[in-house]
């Protein structure tokens, strides 16, 4: 069916985002494991994965899920990226004053994620009735 192909470049865009977490936590905290950061990124990628799994059966749960997953990463974003810019940090002090290769792969990968949870957001409230019978 057209609509569950129309998700994948989202679920390899989200994968790539959470697999690039783990050279960036080692390349920033030495291997050291931080629990709760550890666990929150564990339910956040069950939050997506239940979604996304979800809506591919045309459950109306893994439509909430999945839009609401991603209106989060929309917000946790547009704080990061353009809100913090304002304050010399965000996606323009990343492209052009990181000269770490691992932090700026990392970082265009996550900007890569906001574009597409926004477009996804979109995508999705756009096109409700296909997502959710």
């Amino acid at each position: 069916m057209k609509n569950k192909a129309s998700l994948i470049p989202l679920l390899l865009i989200v994968a790539c985002n959470y697999v690039a977490q783990i050279p960036y936590s080692f390349h920033q905290y030495n291997g050291h494991v931080n629990p709760v950061g550890s666990l929150l990124i564990l339910v956040t990628l069950l939050w997506f994965l239940l979604g996304y799994i979800l809506i591919q059966k045309h459950k109306r749960m893994g439509y909430w899920l999945l839009l609401s997953f991603l209106v989060v990463q929309c917000i946790f974003y547009f704080f990061n990226e353009v809100f913090l810019s304002f304050y010399g940090y965000g996606i323009l002090y990343h492209f052009f004053h990181s000269k770490d290769i691992v932090l700026w792969i990392v970082f265009f990968i996550g900007d890569l994620n906001f574009i597409a949870a926004c477009y996804y957001v979109y995508y999705l409230i756009k096109r409700k009735s296909l997502f959710s019978k």
